[in-house]
């Protein structure tokens, strides 16, 4: 894929093909730029590693005007560099190979949930929050991935990602958090969508 590409296209094209590439969240971010020269986190790296992890090949132009090709065998340095150094800093990406994987079935799940104005005490919402991430290694340990954050007066899961699992198995998975939210007479926005392929 050319450096341009951002992650809706190149879900597109793998897609058309039964296909899943690794990618971040944001569909406007460019794929062969800081995101997978900066490791890359995706929501797919439980099943897939970092999106460093899938590159296969690097097409650069180096700081001295080289147009070179960069693999584990084949200018080996420039490679590793460029897996994790950061977007240009070793040299101008044009294009870069990835792993493509085939797809398989998806649940993502968004959840919220907030104290102050609502009537919910400080203390009840940072209890939820506790809980929360004692049951984190669970969910994880099962190939799902989690983006969650506190801002504020906010709790938000957005999303986790689940894959090879049914909306019923997330919803099993966060029933600990669910359960203390309603034990607490707290509302909670909780948001499922499941995709099977």
């Amino acid at each position: 894929m050319g450096a341009g590409i951002q992650a809706f296209e190149a879900h597109a094209a793998a897609s058309a093909s039964e296909l899943v590439v690794a990618t971040g969240t944001c569909p406007s971010v460019g794929i062969a730029g800081g995101f997978s020269q900066g490791a890359g986190l995706s929501p797919l790296s439980s099943m897939h590693g970092m999106a460093a992890d899938n590159v296969l090949e690097w097409e650069v132009i180096t700081t001295s005007g080289e147009h070179l090709v960069a693999t584990p065998d084949k200018n080996s340095d420039l490679y590793w560099g460029l897996l994790g150094g950061g977007g240009g800093t070793y040299a101008a990406v044009l294009s870069m190979t990835v792993r493509a994987h085939p797809t398989y079935p998806v649940t993502a799940m968004n959840m919220t949930f907030t104290y102050g104005d609502n009537g919910v005490s400080k203390e009840d919402f940072y209890s939820v929050v506790a809980l929360f991430l004692t049951t984190l290694p669970v969910i994880v340990d099962t190939g799902a991935s989690v983006i969650w954050l506190v801002a504020g007066n906010m709790f938000a899961i957005t999303p986790v990602v689940a894959p090879n699992q049914s909306i019923e198995q997330v919803t099993a998975l966060l029933k600990p958090t669910t359960d203390k939210l309603n034990e607490l007479g707290i509302s909670f926005f909780q948001s499922p969508h499941f995709r099977s392929s």
